[in-house]
């Protein structure tokens, strides 16, 4: 099944999106994080919110690229399942998500180690556990903070694989509906009590709202979209402002308003993208972006905070930050074409080869989404 011009323009604005939403996290770490410790209660990286205060008053906010990320998944993902079954979809997603994870935590590990010397406390147990993903189910810390938003996208396309392996993803209206109203419960009532073993109750308003502007981008808008968009966007706001306390240290009332205008801003962007509204030409450039975000996002954390209070005494300031987005992209653009593009695309080509009935109308969805 081909897709029609506008809907290639389209997915193309929303690759150049989630590299925005890549560096407003990566700025965010660089410049507005507090002290900070990876994996290691012993060591203290330093605050970079003190380092780079003139960039602080807005890369503070960069932490709301992880809410733009997974909304961008809600679209993306939605539109990938309807158009596969449940192994094509499992392994689109698998060969997605876990080749350039795994190298990720390779690189983070042997990161951790050079730093931390006789303080490297990774255990081969944290290391293989981080590796399957399902650490957190174990009670075994991430090595890099950052990969808490990856555990969700694991729920997220796990209960995806589930609804399209029983034969209801195209019921979605249905499913749509339970989730938010379970999500309702848990924020009001905290029940279901072990919601958060399936998918993630603060953040599932973003991912429903993204499969829900993905279905207008079909159907139009019309009254299920709009109360589904409206509900969810209610839900969001009630988060942002705990989340707006956890990130943002000595916030003020001022970034709670920010944040929420921040959260409506998102809903609006991707409003303009469903109704047609906003589109840019497919450009070779910004599909390669597009694919840059995932390593960069997986890479940048923890070797740029501890290269920050390495070589802070020693080096201009802003030739180090400079330099390290420099460097987080070339790690970045490596593991796209060594690891993602080729090893993964083998490797998503012989599990197809392998598991799943040959058919000549298997078209979907390209796989740089994610």
């Amino acid at each position: 099944m081909s897709i029609p011009t506008q809907d290639h323009q389209r997915y193309h604005l929303v690759d150049l999106i989630r590299f925005i939403a890549a560096m407003m996290v990566l700025m965010y770490h660089y410049t507005a994080s507090g002290i900070g410790n990876v994996m290691n209660d012993r060591y203290k990286l330093l605050a970079t919110k003190d380092l780079y205060p003139e960039f602080f008053w807005f890369t503070k906010y960069g932490f709301l690229g992880v809410h733009l990320f997974f909304m961008i998944s809600g679209f993306v993902i939605l539109a990938s399942a309807l158009n596969r079954s449940a192994i094509e979809f499992a392994i689109s997603r698998g060969t997605r998500l876990y080749p350039s994870y795994w190298v990720a935590v390779i690189f983070t590990t042997g990161v951790l180690f050079v730093f931390l010397g006789s303080d490297f406390d990774v255990t081969l147990t944290d290391f293989l556990a981080n590796m399957t993903l399902l650490n957190d189910y174990v009670g075994i810390t991430d090595i890099d903070p950052v990969y808490w938003t990856l555990h969700a996208e694991l729920q997220f396309y796990g209960c995806v694989f589930l609804l399209i392996l029983l034969g209801v993803v195209q019921h979605y209206r249905i499913w749509l509906s339970v989730w938010i109203v379970l999500t309702i419960c848990y924020a009001v009532f905290r029940q279901p009590f072990f919601m958060p073993w399936f998918i993630s109750p603060a953040y599932s308003s973003y991912f429903i709202a993204g499969a829900v502007f993905y279905l207008a981008t079909k159907d139009g808008f019309r009254a299920f979209h709009i109360v589904m968009l409206v509900t969810s966007l209610a839900l969001g706001l009630f988060y942002i402002f705990p989340q707006t306390d956890e990130y943002i240290q000595g916030h003020q009332l001022r970034d709670q308003l920010i944040t929420s205008a921040m959260i409506i801003s998102f809903y609006t962007l991707f409003l303009l993208i469903a109704s047609g509204r906003l589109s840019i030409r497919r450009s070779a450039k910004v599909a390669l972006l597009g694919a840059l975000t995932y390593p960069l996002y997986l890479t940048h954390h923890v070797a740029g905070r501890y290269l920050i209070d390495y070589l802070d005494p020693i080096m201009n300031k802003y030739v180090i930050l400079f330099g390290l987005i420099v460097a987080a992209l070339l790690v970045a653009y490596v593991i796209t074409e060594l690891i993602d593009r080729r090893f993964a695309g083998f490797l998503r080509k012989v599990l197809t080869r392998l598991l799943v009935p040959r058919r000549s109308d298997a078209g979907h969805l390209s796989d740089t989404s994610s």
